[in-house]
């Protein structure tokens, strides 16, 4: 009798799970904590459940209502392993919910620095064009006054300042230019080295924003990696163009070769600056180029690392 009314037991809450799982629309998280709990009250309600049929067996198997006090038992603890398997599960889903708000302010947080960035980008440029009168007049002087010494210094750190607030990218696509002119000129002010070669075609299908948000979780990972270098190892090199049919972003940068693994064998993030932010821009970029039916592979070398996409072009 207890072994059958044991298999009885666990069948039901087997049945139990698998039409949780079956018909529940989206797959819910749980920490670890709550894992561990779900895995101890489990146990406990089997135990339980067993310590009082053998009780009940012992005392009362002469007993008339040996059978409904039997079957109210089993139906109590089953009762009570539900609710509080709902009760984990609804801590699930409310955690999933959590950790998809976080991510997604995270991510704004992320997309309003990058567009501070780009004003910031755009207010230096001004203000230079604005200034660039008084620095005329300035060399007038020193030329006139017969300083031309001071006149070539003053030339050159002129020259330094167009090189830092005037680096610009025109490619005709408004967005990509603004983002693109502020990150190189990120690099730039980091002393990265930069060799470039872009051209959009006109066919490819890739909205604007996503474009923009997947070239600046590029950017920023291979500014941040060249940052950890001596200034003269800084390298970065870009190409985005099309290539069989397909449009390439190509992406390398100087690293020291140091790099993390997750359990599947997925490159993870080295970041430490932010921990909201850590491996969200990895995430980023996969999310996007799976969106758009690209491929993506990653080259983590002892001295540089490099990313290369392909998305397929509209015919």
């Amino acid at each position: 009798m207890r072994i059958l009314f044991s298999l009885i037991y666990i069948s039901i809450i087997a049945l139990f799970v698998i039409i949780f799982l079956l018909f529940t629309p989206q797959v819910f998280v749980l920490g670890k904590l709550d894992k561990i709990s779900y895995f101890i009250i489990s146990t406990i309600c089997v135990i339980l459940e067993e310590n009082v049929l053998i009780i009940l067996l012992k005392q009362s198997i002469y007993t008339e209502n040996f059978f409904h006090l039997l079957l109210f038992i089993f139906g109590l603890t089953l009762f009570l392993f539900v609710y509080i398997s709902i009760y984990i599960y609804r801590l699930g889903k409310e955690k999933e919910k959590n950790d998809r708000l976080i991510q997604s302010i995270t991510i704004n947080q992320m997309e309003a620095r990058q567009n501070e960035e780009i004003i910031n980008s755009t207010h230096s440029l001004r203000v230079f064009k604005h200034d660039i009168m008084n620095h005329m007049s300035i060399l007038y002087k020193l030329v006139e006054n017969g300083k031309n010494s001071d006149a070539l210094k003053y030339i050159y750190q002129i020259n330094n300042s167009i090189e830092r607030t005037s680096y610009t990218i025109s490619t005709g696509i408004i967005p990509i230019d603004c983002i693109m002119t502020a990150k190189l000129s990120k690099a730039l002010d980091n002393n990265i080295s930069i060799k470039h070669q872009i051209h959009f075609p006109a066919n490819y299908n890739i909205s604007d924003m996503d474009l923009c948000s997947l070239i600046s979780n590029l950017l920023d990972n291979a500014i941040e990696a060249n940052c950890k270098l001596d200034m003269t190892k800084r390298r970065l090199q870009i190409e985005i163009k099309p290539y069989n049919n397909m449009l390439l972003l190509f992406i390398s940068n100087s690293s020291n070769g140091i790099y993390l693994y997750g359990g599947n064998g997925n490159l993870l993030t080295t970041k430490t600056s932010n921990k909201n932010e850590h491996g969200i821009g990895i995430k980023r970029i996969n999310e996007i180029v799976k969106k758009y039916n690209g491929i993506i592979e990653f080259d983590p070398g002892t001295e540089i690392f490099s990313v290369s996409i392909l998305f397929p072009l509209d015919n």
